[in-house]
């Protein structure tokens, strides 16, 4: 892979080509409107043979001015195109290696990221972010049973729906292989405006879901984190910190029988 310094070069290299091909352009045409703009009448006169030919270097010079023009318009534009075909594959490059390719959701990599926006936005705004983890159970035996085509079905049907049962500033994030992660705001203080979209998303994963003529109901288990719980007086809990905590809380809903959710407690 590329380092920085490198894709610095390549990128000054193609803005040098950019600008001498532009530049010729330029010449060209400044060359045209002075020498072309008495000589190319005298010359399609001539042509139709309706006048004299005008000196032969002279007549020369003008079309080699004219293929010039040509040319370096034609490869600045080529440079141009170039160009804009590198930025959409390096966007595409980006959200490959940003987001989960069977579900579609973020993957660890970017969740992360966005979570620690998501928080700053909510301080400036005086929300909180609540933060969901949840794991699938028993996923290995949905694999082991019905196939990994199955498994895969769960993942993509569990992942959209998360994200529509999320306030429409949700995050959703793959981070696993039956792992997702959740996260959005909340109004200070308001916890249980947590547990309900909790439960909503608890009832979505647990609706049946069809594949190859069979009727898969899968569970999960769901652990809680949010900004407003915090350990210390001056704790400002960031993306990972979160996920930390709303991982124990999940891994204590998966002990006291799976199919729940659960805060994240100090003590736990």
């Amino acid at each position: 892979m590329e380092d920085s310094s490198q894709q610095g070069k390549r990128k000054l290299g193609k803005a040098e080509r950019a600008v001498v091909a532009l530049g010729i352009a330029i010449a060209a045409i400044i060359l045209f409107v002075g020498a072309g703009g008495t000589l190319m009448p005298q010359i399609l006169r001539a042509w139709t043979g309706n006048g004299e030919t005008p000196d032969i270097m002279l007549t020369n010079a003008v079309l080699l001015n004219i293929a010039l023009l040509i040319c370096g318009w034609r490869r600045y534009a080529d440079l141009q195109e170039e160009v804009k075909e590198r930025r959409r594959a390096e966007e595409n490059a980006r959200q490959l290696a940003e987001t989960d390719a069977l579900t579609g959701c973020r993957n660890r990599r970017s969740g992360t990221p966005r979570i620690d926006a998501l928080i700053a936005g909510a301080r400036s705004s005086g929300r909180e972010v609540a933060l969901f983890m949840i794991d699938l159970d028993n996923f290995k035996q949905i694999n082991d049973l019905n196939g990994h085509q199955a498994g895969d079905r769960v993942l993509t049907v569990v992942a959209r729906r998360l994200r529509d049962a999320l306030p429409a500033e949700g995050i959703v994030a793959r981070i696993g292989g039956d792992e997702f992660v959740c996260a959005f705001t909340h109004p200070l203080d308001e916890t249980e405006k947590v547990d309900q979209i909790a439960i909503s998303v608890m009832k979505a994963l647990s609706a049946p879901i069809e594949c190859n003529r069979l009727y898969l109901e899968p569970t999960g288990s769901l652990g809680i984190s949010s900004t407003c719980h915090q350990l210390t007086e001056n704790e400002q809990p960031d993306g990972e910190t979160l996920l930390h905590r709303a991982d124990i809380a999940m891994y204590h809903a998966k002990k006291h029988g799976r199919d729940s959710h659960c805060w994240f407690e100090p003590q736990m």
